[in-house]
Order: structure tokens, then C-alpha cells, then sequence
């Protein structure tokens, strides 16, 4: 067992578990509610993440010892299926409950990535700096750049994907443009978010971090379960919440109200949650936290 894909493990399986633990994160699960969700709660999370963990091994253990000669599609398709094997693993924990899907994604490219940076850069996990974290994005986008095709020639389909079908609405690519163009989420607001606001306390930090994500992504969950008009309300409410200087500011009374009021809308904003655990992981590497 290699120490240094043992550690990357570890840090991603706590992000994951930093992300489930947040609270009060409105529509979500979290230690005191279940939010928008019926079929799951804490410890639904708990057995996801853990059962997730030699997935994660398997993700850096390939970017670690993928030919660094080689073509980087192909680091893809490796960890693509290691994925399919992870998917299993999840569902087989949770009694069939989609708790990771996207998560498992997220942190294929992410593990695979960061492993492949830290064998092209001969450094240790110790020595991780931002210019790392930038090479990380870089190779994302560079493993990923067929998935830019997975919304060709849409309109021949006889069966579309709920992703499919969002980008034929509203051309919106999803996590798989958000991986093809090197996490713009992350690169842009979770990671800056994280660097300057090391003096934060770090619950009230990740509950700004959330709202940072959601105020200026496009979480396709939220307009899953409702529709763009909603996610646009309420990435308004969430802007005009930072203006006013977030969870720092104002307290967590903004969330516990935000917490409600997706609950009853039957809103989960899903991909932020996953977006969060992500930059997270990175900080982690950054040592942010």
C-alpha cells in the first residue's frame, strides 16, 4: 500500500465527510435534517463515504502510476471505470439510494488528477502549492476533453439523459463541462473563496463557502427539482446574503431560513454540496485549513 495515495485517500474521504457534517446547509442532509431528502440521512452519508474509500485509493493510485508519456484521455477512461466499480460499492451501502453519483465523479478526475501532478512534478504531498492545485485543473481539462462531444447531435436521440436533456433546454453542460473546462467552480470562487479567508472560523467559513458556490454556479439538481427561474431567485437571495457580508456577517440564521424555505420548495442543491466536499479536498492539499 503506497503512503502518499493512502494519504490522498484519507484527505478526500474527510472532505467528503467535512461536507455531510456542515449544518444547517439548506435542502441538504446534515447532522440535525435530512433537508428535501426522504430516503436518506447522516449516516445514509457515513456508510456512502466510507464504502467510497478503496474507489478513492484505486482514483490516485492511477494518476500516480499512469505513464506520464501517455495521452491523458486515457487516465479518463481508466478511472471511468474504476467509477462504475465505485457506483456499486455505493449503492450496495446505502440500500440502492444515490447518495455520491456525482461526488464519485468529481473525485475520479480530482484524485486521478492530483496523483498524475505529484509523479509529472516529483514533489511530495507536504510540498503541494497552488501552482499544483492550476495543474491539477489543467489535467482535468486536458483527460476530459472528449466528454465536449457528449452533446452531439443530441436531437437524433430516442432516449435523452436528464443532463442531456438540460443542455437541449437551457445549454447547460453540467459537471461534465464543468470537468471539461477544468472546474471553473473551483478554480474561480472555491479555492480563491479558501485562500482568502484563512482567518475565518472554519464552520462559519464553510457555510460562506457554500453560498459563495451556490450564488455563482449552476446547480442542475436545484433545477431538477424545479426550474431555472427558481435557481436564479434564489442565486439572488444567496448574492444579496454575501453582500451583506455572509455567515460572518449576519450569523447562521440566513441559512436556517434559506434551510426552510428549500425544504419546502422540495429543493436540493446537490452539486454545490458536491462542489464544497471538492474545494474542500484541494484546500486540504493547500494546507487552508
Amino acid at each position: 500500500m503506497n503512503n502518499t495515495t493512502m494519504a490522498i485517500t484519507q484527505l478526500a474521504t474527510r472532505a467528503l465527510f467535512y461536507e455531510v457534517a456542515l449544518y444547517p446547509k439548506p435542502g441538504l442532509v446534515d447532522p440535525i435534517d435530512n433537508g428535501a431528502h426522504h430516503d436518506m440521512d447522516l449516516s445514509t452519508f457515513m456508510d456512502s463515504a466510507t464504502a467510497l474509500m478503496p474507489a478513492l485509493y484505486e482514483f490516485s493510485d492511477a494518476g500516480l502510476t499512469y505513464p506520464l508519456d501517455a495521452p491523458l484521455p486515457g487516465l479518463f477512461d481508466e478511472v471511468r471505470q474504476i467509477g462504475l466499480t465505485a457506483e456499486v460499492a455505493m449503492y450496495a451501502a446505502t440500500n440502492h439510494i444515490n447518495t455520491h453519483k456525482g461526488a464519485i465523479f468529481s473525485f475520479a478526475l480530482l484524485c486521478s488528477a492530483v496523483g498524475h501532478v505529484l509523479a509529472t512534478s516529483q514533489i511530495e504531498l507536504a510540498d503541494w502549492t497552488k501552482a499544483n492545485t492550476d495543474a491539477v485543473f489543467t489535467t482535468i481539462a486536458q483527460m476530459t476533453q472528449a466528454l465536449d462531444h457528449d452533446f452531439d447531435n443530441l436531437a437524433s436521440k430516442d432516449k435523452l439523459s436528464y443532463g442531456e436533456k438540460l443542455y437541449l433546454d437551457y445549454g447547460i453542460k453540467g459537471v461534465r463541462g464543468e470537468a471539461a473546462a477544468g472546474y471553473p467552480a473551483l478554480r474561480d470562487y472555491g479555492l480563491p473563496f479558501l485562500r482568502r479567508t484563512q482567518n475565518t472560523p472554519r464552520h462559519v467559513r464553510l457555510l460562506d463557502l457554500f453560498l459563495e458556490l451556490l450564488a455563482n454556479t449552476t446547480d442542475s439538481n436545484v433545477i431538477h427539482r424545479s426550474d431555472m427561474a427558481t435557481l436564479r431567485r434564489i442565486q439572488h437571495q444567496v448574492q444579496a446574503l454575501l453582500a451583506q457580508g455572509g455567515i460572518a456577517k449576519l450569523g447562521v440564521e440566513p441559512m436556517v431560513q434559506l434551510n426552510k424555505e428549500f425544504i419546502a420548495l422540495n429543493i436540493s442543491p446537490g452539486g454545490t454540496a458536491d462542489l464544497l466536499a471538492a474545494s474542500v479536498f484541494l484546500g486540504f492539499l493547500e494546507k487552508l485549513f
